[in-house]
């Protein structure tokens, strides 16, 4: 894989309707498995009362690929929705699709249509986009530092995985190759600062 991919420029949705159930569907940009299962926990939590949240997501450099059917009989919703992906030929993307039963059996083929559909109309609705792959940055740094390495890190648009407090700071960020440099430029200003940065997998 080279230093660039095909993903969603921005959140999609789309809305299929089909013998009185509907299918909701989101395209959503991510950046990796951790941060695609905590976007399903909201989904799950938004969407409490349908029948069924559905979603297949693919991330990472080592091509992560999960779905799920969500109680719908197997094979039928998440592996469609996997497909729409794959067809797609993106990357770093979740698809969620959330089914309010209308009263009417759909079928294995009806089933697996409808959750296809609803996955490509809201990729299609989120638009295809090429990007480069980012750098994840480490810092570890005394609490001291952490305002100047904060004010830095929203300079450089840096995208932000985790931050963990205790003795000291501990920080995990994705950030643009081209910037990564002017990073480690400002980080010899900082007194405690420690500064690892690796191509995410």
């Amino acid at each position: 894989m080279g230093d660039t991919y095909r993903t969603i420029g921005k959140q999609g949705h789309s809305v299929h309707r089909v013998l009185g159930s509907k299918h909701l569907g989101f395209a959503i940009p991510i950046h990796s498995e951790a941060e695609a299962k905590e976007c399903l926990m909201t989904f799950r939590d938004k969407y409490h009362d349908a029948h069924h949240v559905c979603y297949a997501f693919r991330c990472g450099r080592v091509d992560v690929q999960r779905n799920s059917d969500d109680g719908e009989p197997s094979g039928t919703a998440g592996k469609p929705i996997a497909g729409a992906i794959l067809s797609a030929g993106i990357t770093q993307v979740l698809v969620i699709v959330v089914r309010y039963f209308g009263g009417t059996k759909l079928g294995t083929g009806g089933l697996i249509q409808a959750y296809k559909t609803a996955a490509q109309e809201a990729i299609e609705d989120a638009g295809v986009v090429e990007d480069e792959w980012l750098d994840k940055v480490l810092i570890t740094c005394d609490y001291q530092d952490l305002p100047q390495v904060m004010m830095m890190l929203k300079h450089l648009s840096a995208v932000k995985m985790d931050l963990q407090q205790s003795e000291n700071c501990q920080l995990s960020y994705l950030l643009s190759p081209g910037k990564t440099e002017q990073l480690m430029a400002h980080s010899v200003a900082w007194k405690s600062a420690e500064v690892t940065i690796s191509p995410v997998i």
